[in-house]
């Protein structure tokens, strides 16, 4: 069934088997034709929860693969759940046949979700690593326990700022995925030309482990906004250590009175 039809095939399949068998279930008073309808359901059961797991694992590169699909699990054993209650509540009230036909019905209205909100086929570049990244990044001197800043400026032409903004705000999205914080992009008053990414890390450690995650979808737009740059030399890439000044102590007049 996998080589036949993609992700999005598959789950509609599985919606549309686990509707039909609940509603022969609520309809059925053959032990036989029940029994076949629960296997029916065990199927589409199967078939839907084994797709949405090789989804989820496929749709996040491998470094945080892990912690995706606890949260997909942690949501879907917590949707079974609260699921169990609500319908074994109904229950009491419209009595079992009620229930699997009510059940039979909000299944067969999430294929309207489906329409709207599809799942998505991953393009390899969007998962996966590229091989060497940040080996060669040093800094002499880096302190272990200091943020680190970092901004790259660009020298971006009126006739490429469109496909530049584009760029650079799927970038921002994929290094706030990486780690990075308070990522913004800045534009200079007085040279409208130069504009600038901006963003921050707890410490170089952490930059070295964010370069390490770029995949290669992140490569490719890196190779765009640096191709969008129209200086001379390769965009200016400068690196702030987050210095925290004290405030001097300022001696109030009632901290020591005059004798």
């Amino acid at each position: 069934m996998r080589r036949l039809l993609r992700a999005e095939g598959l789950i509609r399949l599985s919606i549309v088997i686990t509707s039909v068998a609940l509603t022969i279930i609520g309809l059925s008073r053959s032990l036989p034709l029940t029994c076949g309808a629960l296997l029916l359901i065990g199927g589409g059961s199967v078939l839907g929860m084994s797709t949405f797991n090789v989804t989820v694992q496929m749709s996040v590169p491998r470094w945080v693969s892990g912690r995706a699909l606890a949260l997909y699990q942690m949501f879907a054993f917590g949707g079974m759940t609260v699921g169990a209650w609500f319908w074994g509540k109904l229950g009491e009230i419209t009595g079992i046949g009620g229930v699997y036909l009510a059940s039979a019905g909000v299944m067969a209205m999430t294929l309207l979700l489906a329409w709207r909100m599809p799942l998505r086929e991953v393009d390899e570049s969007e998962i996966t690593l590229v091989s060497g990244e940040g080996e060669g990044d040093t800094l002499p001197r880096a302190p272990a326990d200091l943020a680190v800043v970092v901004v790259i400026e660009y020298s971006i032409a009126p006739k490429r700022l469109e496909e530049f903004v584009a760029a650079v705000a799927e970038r921002q999205r994929l290094r706030m995925r990486d780690g990075a914080r308070q990522v913004t992009v800045l534009q200079d008053v007085a040279r409208p030309e130069v504009w600038a990414e901006r963003f921050f890390v707890r410490n170089w450690t952490d930059y070295r482990r964010k370069q390490s995650r770029r995949t290669l979808e992140a490569k490719q737009l890196d190779e765009v906004l640096a191709d969008c740059h129209a200086g001379a030399s390769a965009p200016a890439q400068r690196f702030y250590f987050e210095r925290r000044i004290r405030q001097p102590h300022v001696v109030h007049p009632t901290e020591y009175p005059l004798a």
